[in-house]
């Protein structure tokens, strides 16, 4: 079972998956941010369907795009050393018309803007 936290928020975080309070969805929690969590439905779903966890993933983000929210990333875009997911969620947000850019705000987060 997947999770969507916040989900009304107007705010979408987006980041690595870490096994400490610095990963993505702590960070998301901790400021009513919404975001999206499989948890260990991920690995599950695609042992069953292969790339079925990433296709889900991938309709969320654009039903999160199409709803117009704003993105913030925490975890460094431009790391040398990105998980599959995060680097397609980059992916699908600059197919989009969003850009990145090339440091954090003074909160720590990337603040995407469209256009």
């Amino acid at each position: 079972m997947y999770l969507r936290h916040h989900n009304n928020a107007s705010t979408t975080l987006l980041g690595g998956w870490k096994p400490d309070a610095s990963s993505y969805e702590q960070q998301a929690y901790l400021s009513k941010y919404n975001y999206y969590d499989m948890g260990n439905a991920y690995g599950s779903l695609n042992s069953r369907v292969p790339n079925a966890g990433q296709q889900v993933n991938t309709a969320w983000l654009d039903h999160k795009i199409k709803q117009g929210n704003d993105f913030v990333l925490s975890t460094n875009p431009y790391d040398t050393n990105l998980g599959k997911s995060y680097i397609e969620e980059l992916k699908e947000l600059k197919s989009n018309g969003y850009s990145i850019p090339k440091s954090p705000s003074s909160d720590g987060l990337w603040h995407l803007t469209k256009g």
